[in-house]
């Protein structure tokens, strides 16, 4: 979402990057995850988001 919506809404980003931060500490919290588990989840997470944003802004140059 921030990789679509950055261009047109700015607080989009500090807004996602602190959805995601609460919600990576709530699981660590609850015991639900290790801290490596939730390190490993973002990075992979974040890396396939922004592929797929780039993706998604070549197959739909208007967008």
């Amino acid at each position: 979402m921030i990789g679509l919506f950055y261009s047109r809404w700015k607080p989009i980003l500090p807004i996602g990057i602190f959805w995601a931060a609460i919600v990576s500490f709530a699981q660590v919290y609850v015991g639900v995850h290790y801290p490596v588990d939730v390190a490993t989840g973002a990075l992979l997470g974040s890396f396939i988001g922004l592929i797929c944003s780039q993706i998604f802004k070549k197959l739909q140059p208007e967008f």
